[in-house]
């Protein structure tokens, strides 16, 4: 669900490899408890192909 909408908004994918899902789980423990979503949106960002996120920064600036 969370891929479908970051797709409508132009942006990549996000894989979360298993063997991050413990920090994953224990990131979002942290988050729920606290708000503070810095050092999840860091892990997300870390979980980010580069790859995927070159080509479609390319195709964005080229239908511009």
């Amino acid at each position: 669900m969370m891929n479908g909408h970051l797709l409508n908004q132009g942006y990549p994918v996000i894989n979360l490899p298993a063997a991050r899902q413990l920090e994953f789980n224990q990131l979002m423990l942290d988050f729920y408890q606290t708000g503070e979503e810095e050092k999840m949106k860091q892990f997300m960002k870390s979980c980010l192909d580069q790859k995927v996120v070159d080509i479609m920064s390319s195709a964005k600036t080229a239908t511009l």
